[in-house]
């Protein structure tokens, strides 16, 4: 038996993607102490984070500083004189019509985030009124690289990857990002890039990877014009991971 099509429209279907509310774990204002980035990591156990039916909440392990987590324009605080749940409710409530909503970007604070979108606006208006297109490739911050970015570009533009590309920002001393020594860390720095992407219990070592990964692609996305990717590196026995 044949199938009945639906009568066209003339508009797209949306998927079940595009038709779900954003919240703010969507949202890159979303913050906690010293108005930092609220990373990918932080964000995946939030979204975890969910009630239980005798009222308290169910989770294998919390965001760090979860007692400030909070909106950055202050829509919504958190503060640890109330309950978990009330984070819950908040990350959970739909954000459609919050005019301070901006996208999520790895690498970038909410100031950063603020700054970054009013400049872009500026760009695409300039742009506008010269009758052209703004151009995909997002422009540096005016700002020259530390030495331990210099050297993650440089890594970046060989094509090292994987183990590879830890040796060489241990070989060349490049510090850790500050907040993965700061005290209270579920998985405390191992002391090296090599122990932290190769050493540990899988699941350590998966979250080390992914930190290691979003702070090589927010140095690309902070300094995209020094970037000059060359093919990555091929190996006859071995293939390295990113």
């Amino acid at each position: 038996m044949e199938k009945t099509k639906p009568p066209e429209t003339g508009q797209p279907v949306k998927s079940a993607e595009e038709t779900k509310p954003r919240t703010c774990l969507e949202c890159g204002l979303l913050t906690t102490t010293g108005n930092r980035e609220f990373d990918q990591d932080d964000r995946t156990l939030l979204h975890c984070l969910t009630r239980t039916e005798s009222g308290g909440y169910s989770s294998a392990e919390l965001p760090s500083d979860i007692e400030w987590t909070r909106c950055f324009k202050n829509v919504w605080k958190y503060n640890p004189e109330r309950s978990i749940n009330y984070l819950i409710e908040q990350k959970e409530r739909p954000r459609d019509d919050c005019s301070g909503f901006a996208s999520f970007e790895v690498g970038y604070t909410p100031a950063e985030l603020i700054k970054r979108i009013e400049e872009r606006t500026l760009w695409e208006k300039m742009l506008a009124r010269l009758g052209e297109k703004p151009t995909k490739r997002r422009p540096s911050r005016g700002t020259s690289p530390t030495d331990d970015e210099k050297v993650i570009i440089a890594a970046i533009n060989e094509g090292v990857r994987g183990p590879t590309f830890c040796h060489r920002l241990d070989e060349r001393k490049v510090k850790p990002r500050p907040r993965w020594e700061s005290k209270g860390q579920t998985f405390p720095w191992p002391g090296s890039y090599v122990s932290a992407y190769t050493k540990g219990h899988p699941k350590v070592r998966a979250r080390w990877r992914k930190k290691i990964q979003d702070y090589k692609h927010y140095v690309q996305t902070k300094f995209p014009d020094l970037i000059h990717r060359k093919a990555p590196q091929k190996h006859s026995t071995t293939r390295e991971g990113e």
